[in-house]
């Protein structure tokens, strides 16, 4: 019994050692690596090559708020998956050549794997990138009475006061399937990133 328990260990170990680890981001370190920092309506989407779905995706999104940077009245940008069409989010994105990635997994084989694919697709890469993926397009509803911003927790933390800054919106209809989301005002998010802009 306890050698088969000890086989069963000895399987499992190099599972866990692959296990992967995420560290969420507080919403201010995010704004202050971000080179632009924009809510968007996106307006359009596809590969960045057309025939290697590796690469990832590109999208256009007309411009509503501008936090940091100056995109004008599109941007461009790069290259979550799952972005939706006519969907709204509020964008923290850098230059492709100085890519956020210090929560990168700790998975060591996804980390070859991102290694492999930057080589890859380094020089079809040339527009503006999500930070940390999910932590770099925070999604925002579509309804302009009351409208929320939809944090995941497993990516993004809200500062320490945010019980007192960040009211509770009553939840969206859609839950996401990989965190445990915090759905807040609008406005609140906006006052906030406001205050950093100014400072």
């Amino acid at each position: 019994m306890v050698r088969h328990a000890l086989v069963c260990l000895m399987l499992c170990c190099p599972v866990m050692a692959e296990a992967t680890k995420m560290a969420d981001v507080p919403l201010d370190v995010l704004f202050e690596n971000a080179d632009v920092v924009a809510s968007v309506e996106i307006v359009s989407g596809e590969r960045i090559d057309p025939n290697d779905k590796e690469c990832g995706y590109q999208y256009r999104g007309s411009v509503l708020t501008t936090y940091k940077g100056a995109p004008g009245a599109t941007l461009t940008f790069g290259r979550s998956q799952g972005i939706e069409m006519g969907g709204r989010y509020l964008l923290f994105l850098t230059e492709p050549s100085k890519e956020y990635r210090e929560l990168a997994s700790t998975n060591t084989v996804s980390r070859s794997y991102e290694d492999e694919l930057a080589a890859k697709c380094q020089k079809k890469w040339t527009i503006l990138t999500t930070m940390q993926g999910f932590a770099g397009a925070i999604r925002m509803s579509t309804e302009y009475r009351d409208p929320w911003i939809e944090i995941l927790s497993q990516f993004v933390k809200l500062p320490e006061e945010s019980a007192n800054r960040f009211r509770p919106h009553p939840p969206a209809l859609s839950p996401p399937l990989y965190a445990e989301p915090i759905w807040t005002y609008e406005e609140d998010v906006d006052k906030y990133l406001k205050e950093l802009k100014g400072k």
